[in-house]
């Protein structure tokens, strides 16, 4: 794939999470849904073209999402985790055989939850715990969705 075609994807991709994060607002009770699907846009642009692509559609679209819409708890779950993760977890996936890669993939949770945790509320240790195991879950679950990706509807096949 050519650059301008890479970035114009990568655009496209970045216009669609932030889409789906102005509807994560408008629909309060979805928020962390509506983070974690406006990821997968991320996911498809390092799929594409690579993952410093899927980087820059993270950081455009959560950029772009937290001028936008700045008291939005979906713009910041997705800033803070669910808009790099889906990098870090094809990152380890490729390159790691299958224990380092949930290694580095829990690392990647531990560290988001901390901080968000720590920003939002007091760190409660059952709330680590508890997203653990919801976290092993999303992450099944998100494999699952990027098998379908590559088999229907990826370009790369």
């Amino acid at each position: 794939m050519s650059r301008t075609k890479k970035l114009t994807f990568s655009g496209v991709m970045s216009a669609g999470a932030v889409v789906l994060l102005i509807v994560g607002r408008l629909m309060p009770t979805g928020q962390p849904g509506f983070a974690a699907v406006a990821s997968l846009f991320a996911a498809a642009a390092a799929i594409e073209c690579g993952e410093l692509w899927g980087l820059a559609v993270w950081g455009v679209s959560g950029a772009l999402a937290l001028i936008l819409l700045p008291g939005s708890a979906s713009v910041w779950l997705y800033s803070a985790f669910f808009g790099y993760y889906p990098v870090v977890k094809l990152f380890a996936e490729r390159r790691l055989p299958t224990v380092p890669a949930w290694i580095v993939k829990l690392a990647a949770y531990a560290v988001s939850a901390t901080v968000i945790t720590l920003v939002w509320r007091p760190y409660k240790p059952i709330v680590a715990i508890v997203g653990a195991a919801a976290f092993v879950v999303f992450d099944i679950g998100y494999s699952k969705l990027i098998v379908f990706y590559r088999a229907r509807i990826s370009r790369k096949r």
